[in-house]
């Protein structure tokens, strides 16, 4: 069977869009893996800190998206001697 030119462009198209599309998958993985590591440590010091955390707050923590937001909340609660310490604002914006 002979493969004419614009069967082997297609083809070859086909093949680089779906090496394109897993290391975009990949790489949204990891972003995904690195948002739930870091609400994952953020809920466990403040479980381990202050033992009864609010469901309200779990649930910002849970439902923020910003890698900025959770480092910054991380700092606060690592340095936090109550849970009023913590300048919960930040989750908002």
């Amino acid at each position: 069977m002979v493969e004419t030119w614009a069967q082997h462009l297609f083809e070859q198209g086909r093949a680089e869009g779906r090496a394109e599309g897993r290391a975009q998958v990949r790489a949204e993985g990891e972003e995904l893996g690195k948002m739930l590591g870091k609400r994952e440590a953020i809920l466990k010091l403040l479980h381990r800190q202050f033992t009864d955390v609010p469901d309200d707050i779990t649930l910002a923590i849970n439902t923020t998206e910003s890698h900025a937001r959770l480092d910054a909340l991380l700092d606060e609660v690592l340095n936090a001697e109550t849970l009023d310490d913590i300048e919960w604002d930040m989750l908002q914006k």
